[in-house]
């Protein structure tokens, strides 16, 4: 069995892992074009509200999501959604650059699963996603999830189509049986709260990794 690790990245090698594989996945897909690797990294990854979370199997990162807040990359597309769940005094954030080499359901779930627990500790609800409509199934499924508009083209996505996706966390779990099953599903086993909590340890090295990377 691979030695797995789920956290939060802490160093250069871990970000410039994740871009790759977001690179090469969005490249597979249609998402980017060839060449243009520096267009997934979103300005809103210079933010320090930003979170960066890798999975690794015997060291090699195998599976990246990204927790945005404050400046979500999907309001462009989203703006009149966006607008609209913030006027409900709401703490927005996103989930975006999904990327995984991984076959295994589990570690991608607990990827997952350590960015609601995340989410929860930093007080952000609810979780927005722009996807793939071929993905909304798993994203119901697995995480409670909701439609919220769409389909649309979505520019950071090289047009290709995309829905607005809603998981509200707090009305999951102050829900009923199949709506708390799903919060269970969606939060999974408690991480460490070195975990949950861990940054970045050295901002200024982070904005010096991000800056050649971020697009225009």
């Amino acid at each position: 069995m691979p030695k797995t690790d789920i956290r939060v990245a802490q160093s250069s090698a871990d970000f410039e892992a994740a871009h790759g594989l977001i690179y090469s996945k969005y490249l597979d897909a249609g998402y980017v074009d060839a060449g243009a690797e520096h267009t997934v990294i979103r300005p809103e990854h210079g933010n320090a509200s930003t979170d960066v979370l890798v999975a690794s199997q015997d060291g090699a990162i195998v599976c990246t999501l990204t927790i945005f807040a404050d400046r979500l990359p999907l309001s462009g597309e989203y703006a009149n959604e966006v607008r609209q769940l913030s006027e409900d005094d709401q703490e927005l954030t996103e989930l975006g650059c999904f990327a995984s080499t991984s076959r295994s359901a589990v570690v991608i779930n607990r990827l997952f699963n350590l960015a609601a627990q995340r989410s929860i500790f930093r007080g952000l609800n609810p979780i927005l996603a722009a996807v793939h409509p071929k993905h909304t199934r798993f994203y119901k499924r697995m995480f409670g999830f909701e439609v919220v508009a769409g389909p649309r083209a979505y520019d950071k996505a090289n047009g290709h189509p995309s829905v607005l996706l809603k998981c509200d966390l707090d009305r999951l779990v102050a829900g009923n049986s199949s709506q708390r099953a799903l919060f269970n599903r969606a939060h999974g086993e408690p991480f460490p709260i070195a975990k949950i909590v861990a940054q970045w340890a050295v901002w200024e090295t982070r904005a010096d990794v991000l800056s050649p990377l971020i697009a225009a």
